[in-house]
Formats: C-alpha cells, structure tokens, sequence
C-alpha cells in the first residue's frame, strides 16, 4: 500500500511538471517562473504588462456530450486544454 501512495504521488507530480505554459514577447525573467500549468502568458511593453489566458471552462447543451477530451499536457496552450466533446445538433 505504501509503493501504490509512493506511485500516485510521483504521477500527480509528472502530471503536473509535464505541463507547458506558452510564452508570447517575454523576457527571460518572465519564462522562467511557473505561473500557470495550461495557459498563454503574453507580455507588453517590454516585460511590465502581463495578459494570462487560461483554458475555457464550457458544457455541451443538455444531451449533447458524447465524450470528454482530456487535452495532451505535454503540448502548448490550447492543445492542452482539457475540454467535453459535444454531438452537432
């Protein structure tokens, strides 16, 4: 039981490492901080201005959800974005 808590918890923590922000006209300083897991930080005016956009929490119409895609937390914002998958009405 203590190898499967040691497992779980090694898991959580490549899950979470393995998760990329996406970077648009930041300086070093900036990337180098972990701010968000799935996200696009975009800087202004030299580094001073920050804009975090994170994914979109959204629901399928009632009936409509025929799945759930759990995004690739090893790619850049949005692929890694976690979503439902919604049948065409």
């Amino acid at each position: 039981m203590k190898r499967f808590g040691l497992l779980f918890i090694l898991v959580i923590l490549i899950h979470f490492s393995t998760q990329i922000p996406k970077y648009e006209n930041c300086p070093n300083h900036i990337m180098i901080s972990d701010q968000c897991e799935c996200c696009k930080v975009s800087c202004f005016s030299e580094g001073t201005e920050l804009r975090l956009t994170a994914c979109a929490l959204f629901q399928c119409a009632p009936g409509t959800q025929t799945g759930y895609d759990n995004g690739d937390n090893t790619k850049e914002y949005p692929d890694c974005c976690e979503h439902p998958i919604c049948k065409e009405q």
